[in-house]
C-alpha cells in the first residue's frame, strides 16, 4: 500500500537552510595587548625513559632470578 499523499515520504530530502549573515565587526582594530604566556613544557620524553629504564631493570631482575641449567 503506497503511503498517503498528504505526509511526507522519510526518504524525501530535506529543504537547504541559508546559514544566517554574520554580524558585521567594527572596522577599527585595536592593537592587542602582549601578554608573555610560560611555555608548556613537555617532559613526554622523560617519563618515556623512565619508562623504559623500570621495564629494563624488571627484565634484568626475571633474568638473573631464574635458576641455569649449566651441565645437565
Amino acid at each position: 500500500m503506497a503511503p498517503p499523499a498528504s505526509e511526507p515520504s522519510l526518504l524525501a530530502p530535506r529543504p537547504v537552510l541559508a546559514r544566517p549573515t554574520p554580524k558585521k565587526r567594527l572596522e577599527y582594530r585595536a592593537r592587542p595587548t602582549k601578554v608573555r604566556r610560560r611555555k608548556d613544557r613537555h617532559f613526554d620524553w622523560a617519563w618515556e625513559a623512565v619508562g623504559f629504564l623500570i621495564c629494563v631493570a624488571i627484565a634484568m631482575i626475571v633474568f638473573f632470578s631464574v635458576p641455569m641449567f649449566v651441565h645437565p
